[in-house]
């Protein structure tokens, strides 16, 4: 009897909290309604502004690939992508297109020729400097291109004879801690022996193909130009 007594006990309490529920759920239903019809809709405006943004960045990798090999971009049409490239949020893809930038101009500076005080030669390689040290300056957290960048900056110093300078960029490379086993640190310690090696003239540049987009009348490779070609990962490929 006391057990069954206790059952019916139980029982009660049970319908009373559920009479109790009942009667929330119609005082408060409309906001309870409009509750979960936010939750559902703020859990599907996270899902769009996710694969937005996925959509965005990969549109912006297939831009930096067909400025990079398309052969067929003009160099102000190169110009003027990368520079949109630098300025946009993926900082992975800004810090290769603000590399990529000061590249072009190296080598305009380069095919410009001239001595090193022309005019013409002397306006491309303060650009190409310009944008080798934003590249450094504004992501310290993007390795590689910073790493590129400092290279760009030795072969300037180099060719305007500075190769103290064109040295400590040298060795700003060969201290990167997140760059161990890179084969950019072994071209950054070449640069370095050939830097004790060099005697009399400037070393010129080579003739190997320039980067799409390069300045008319370039036929070198970039600064680190084939560095950048084997090392630097395609940017549709994961962070």
């Amino acid at each position: 009897m006391r057990a069954q007594r206790r059952h019916e006990l139980h029982r009660n309490e049970l319908y009373a909290e559920l009479a109790r529920l009942v009667e929330f759920v119609k005082k408060w239903r409309t906001y309870i309604v409009w509750g979960l019809a936010l939750g559902v809709l703020a859990v599907l405006a996270g899902v769009y502004m996710v694969r937005s943004a996925e959509r965005k960045r990969l549109s912006l990798a297939d831009t930096y690939d067909r400025l990079s090999f398309d052969a067929t971009t003009t160099p102000d049409a190169f110009l003027d992508g990368m520079k949109t490239l630098a300025d946009s949020a993926d900082r992975r893809l800004a810090a290769m297109a603000a590399f990529q930038i000061g590249d072009y101009y190296y080598w305009g500076s380069i095919a410009a020729g001239g001595m090193s005080g022309d005019p013409r030669r002397k306006e491309l390689a303060d650009q190409a400097a310009a944008y080798f040290r934003r590249t450094i300056r504004d992501f310290p957290d993007q390795p590689l291109p910073v790493a590129q960048a400092h290279i760009g900056l030795a072969k300037l110093a180099e060719s305007e004879g500075d190769f103290a300078a064109a040295a400590k960029e040298y060795q700003a490379v060969t201290t990167m801690k997140d760059l161990a086993g890179y084969p950019i640190v072994a071209d950054a310690r070449q640069g370095l022996g050939e830097l004790d090696g060099i005697k009399g003239p400037v070393r010129m540049a080579t003739t190997t193909s320039a980067p799409a987009g390069a300045a008319p009348g370039t036929s070198a490779a970039a600064p680190g130009g084939t560095q950048a070609a084997e090392q630097q990962p395609s940017p549709t490929a994961g962070d």
